[in-house]
């Protein structure tokens, strides 16, 4: 008897390419769904209120011009239709969260364009079953949602982790070059509660940052905004102390081979008390659930009403 993956492979084979085309269409939409699921996986009400207002979805070939892309290279963008500003505004507010789940489901799209749905568009329902869960006046996925989200099930094996731990190794690199002596750098990481590096530059890859990467149409290098999390009594003590030593530490990261463009400094919420992000004797210890989103809009609000805990390290900072 043949495997469900073998009776799949003879049906597409024998297939029309009207038939293929529409089960891909239906692979695509069921992706979309589950990276939506995913990104809002905090919160199933807004993951139900965005799949109940998503009117259709469209993956096309990018044929805008870019710098250094050989000819035969092809790009792709997602078009997604959605018939409520809500809906829309928060879609857009993580865009690039669900760009990351959308790969994570083998949909290699460059960029998510987001359009209002207008006219007859309006009728139209990508995904009919959640409109009908939505207005039974249910705030939770139903239970056929796939609902697993495509993340190690384990945090200390996921490369966001990983990622984390070998740029909180640059800091800490970073400070001990920029302090006078090692005492003072160890002191002044004992106080650290709890550590992330976020990665600023969320521009698109036709923008470059220098000569050299213009001329082989590459992005720019990841630039970065340290978040430190102290408690309650050291946060004023270490904003003057990033102030002090900002230029420094941003210099002594280009040492390194890392760009410092940003420090913010935060009080610790009350679960990272009696943590210590970099121990003496191991490794440093990455924040687990990480959530960069909601960082990288404290950091934005910080820097636009010039909050006195962001510190701009770098002329060039985001």
């Amino acid at each position: 008897m043949e495997s469900l993956e073998t009776s799949f492979a003879s049906y597409m084979a024998k297939a029309s390419p009207k038939q293929k085309k529409a089960q891909h269409i239906a692979q695509n939409n069921t992706a979309l769904a589950r990276a939506i699921i995913a990104t809002w996986s905090a919160a199933e009400s807004a993951a139900l209120f965005l799949l109940a207002h998503i009117n259709g979805m469209h993956i096309c070939e990018d044929t805008r011009a870019y710098k250094g892309d050989t000819e035969n290279k092809k790009h792709y963008l997602m078009h997604i239709y959605v018939d409520d500003p809500l809906a829309k505004t928060e879609l857009n507010a993580r865009r690039e969260m669900l760009l990351h789940y959308l790969h994570m489901e083998n949909i290699t799209v460059e960029e998510i364009v987001l359009f209002s749905a207008t006219r007859g568009m309006k009728q139209r329902k990508l995904y009919p079953e959640y409109v009908t869960h939505l207005q039974a006046g249910n705030t939770t996925l139903p239970a056929t949602a796939q609902k697993t989200r495509p993340t190690p099930a384990d945090p200390l094996e996921s490369m966001c982790y990983q990622d984390q731990q070998h740029l909180l190794e640059y800091f800490k690199r970073a400070v001990c070059l920029s302090f006078s002596n090692l005492d003072d750098a160890s002191s002044f990481l004992s106080h650290v509660e709890g550590a992330a590096m976020e990665n600023t530059n969320f521009i698109d890859r036709r923008t470059t940052s220098s000569a050299e990467n213009v001329s082989a149409g590459k992005p720019p290098k990841p630039s970065y905004c340290m978040h430190l999390f102290v408690r309650e009594a050291d946060v004023e003590p270490c904003i003057e102390l990033m102030r002090l030593y900002g230029s420094t530490l941003q210099s002594s990261a280009h040492i390194i081979g890392f760009r410092l463009n940003s420090i913010m400094v935060h009080q610790s919420p009350r679960s990272f008390a009696g943590s210590v992000a970099y121990p003496k004797l191991s490794q440093p210890i990455p924040i687990v659930p990480l959530d960069l989103s909601e960082l990288r809009a404290k950091r934005l609000y910080a820097k636009s009403h010039r909050r006195p805990n962001y510190i701009n390290v770098s002329p060039y900072a985001n």
